[in-house]
């Protein structure tokens, strides 16, 4: 069965970790630093943190918000999202997205209640979501690129990225470090709060000197990666037709080999049949997300029409550098079979 993810590790990521095992220190020293280092070249300062939610939720927490201030995000997001909204003491204000995944101005300024007192961004499949269009609503921006590659970060222009950024790296992340997560301070504006937050957290779980090994390794690989997502998703576009791949290729705002997903609209067809085909011809494909916020709180499936839609007809196939040239043939094939 090929799986839905799985991390590209390679002799660079054995020989790091060998590196930390000999040298029996597990926490503390300089290598944290080197690594804090090569994200800030990325863009601004950064901050290490043990989990991409805690990450989060450090993000959330350096805006010093009020107590049970609402942050508005989109119903078609990770339920670690709002988790961390929730850690943070604050209240998710749950919004709907445009017809391509994403909230946008007018789908959140729909939602947003007198107690909103940040935005948070949250694009999946590592779309960028330019932050610049929400600034008309005059809110602090939090840019969940916890699905995105670091790359594009440091590649996106001017305005583009909200006042902080997070990033993961659990093992099916773009960027595997065993785990961890990371803000970046584009702006440097908040960095003694995310200091506090980050030796807080430390103290509790560190980022330990194996994931920071193992993240120095894939970051100097971004590249490698980059190229090999860029020959997959050319051969699934060239093999697909064009109505299940034209909603992505519409909302593409990176770099192709910087995309983390690959996802296709099934239109009307049943999800759960079209899963079970992929599953017979030994493929794993998931939704795009595994379920939407405002059902988790109760709310009504009316005032999230978009994410419904969303929901229902998008499918997510394995695509991932790790895949081998059989391997992405044989789903490239198998989806045209099934999805003409």
């Amino acid at each position: 069965m090929i799986p839905h993810s799985r991390p590209w590790i390679g002799l660079a990521e054995h020989d790091a970790v060998d590196e930390v095992l000999r040298s029996n220190m597990f926490v503390g020293g300089n290598l944290s630093g080197r690594f804090r280092a090569a994200l800030a070249e990325v863009r601004g300062a950064s901050f290490l943190f043990p989990s991409g939610r805690l990450a989060l939720r450090a993000a959330l927490s350096a805006l010093d918000l009020p107590s049970g201030a609402g942050v508005i995000v989109q119903t078609y997001v990770c339920n670690a999202v709002v988790w961390a909204i929730r850690a943070a003491g604050l209240t998710p204000i749950l919004c709907d997205t445009g017809p391509n995944w994403i909230a946008t101005p007018n789908t959140i300024s729909a939602a947003m209640t007198p107690s909103c007192a940040a935005i948070l961004l949250a694009p999946p499949f590592g779309l960028l979501q330019s932050a610049e269009p929400f600034r008309v609503l005059g809110l602090p921006i939090i840019h969940d690129l916890c699905q995105a590659s670091p790359a594009i970060v440091s590649k996106a222009p001017g305005d583009a990225l909200g006042d902080l950024v997070t990033l993961s790296f659990h093992p099916t992340k773009y960027l595997c470090a065993a785990g961890g997560g990371a803000v970046v301070d584009p702006r440097v504006t908040y960095g003694a709060r995310l200091r506090l937050e980050e030796s807080t957290i430390a103290e509790m779980g560190p980022f330990n000197n194996i994931q920071v090994a193992m993240g120095l390794a894939q970051l100097a690989r971004l590249p490698e990666f980059a190229a090999r997502r860029d020959a997959i998703l050319n051969l699934f576009l060239k093999s697909l037709p064009k109505t299940v791949t034209k909603r992505l290729s519409a909302a593409l705002d990176v770099n192709t080999g910087d995309l983390f997903r690959f996802v296709v609209d099934i239109g009307s067809r049943d999800f759960d049949q079209i899963s079970l085909l992929f599953a017979e011809a030994g493929i794993t494909a998931r939704r795009g997300v595994d379920q939407l916020a405002h059902r988790i709180a109760g709310l009504p499936d009316a005032h999230f029409p978009n994410a419904i839609h969303c929901f229902y007809t998008t499918l997510s196939l394995p695509f991932y550098p790790a895949l081998d040239e059989g391997d992405a043939q044989k789903i490239a094939m198998t989806a045209r079979q099934l999805l003409q």
